[in-house]
């Protein structure tokens, strides 16, 4: 679909391209015209839309939001799992400060 916001002045500085004027004589699109083919302000047979959307929470919404807090959910779980059971694994190590005072205690 092609939008054309000043046709007045794309008439004085481009011309159409010969393959679109192609294309939408195949295709049966009026070339000529206004949004519905026509001259002057006739808009019968002019294509509509688009519509509003539903107001409120229809069912496919209500889907979304619960697949992602569901994905969420899942996702803090992981962390949380991946941070508990790393900590096992993890032996503490000796600072500077800890040698000093083995050392100081020994002698």
């Amino acid at each position: 679909m092609v939008i054309i916001e000043a046709p007045d002045v794309m008439q004085k500085r481009i011309r159409v391209p010969q393959q679109i004027l192609d294309h939408c004589k195949a295709a049966g699109i009026p070339t000529a015209g206004n949004a519905a083919g026509r001259q002057g302000y006739d808009l019968k047979g002019a294509p509509e839309g688009p519509y509003p959307y539903p107001l409120g929470w229809t069912s496919k919404a209500k889907g979304a939001m619960a697949g992602c807090i569901l994905s969420a959910l899942v996702g803090f779980a992981s962390i949380l799992w991946y941070g508990w059971s790393s900590q096992q694994s993890y032996r503490p190590v000796a600072t500077t400060d800890d040698n000093e005072l083995n050392t100081a205690e020994n002698s």
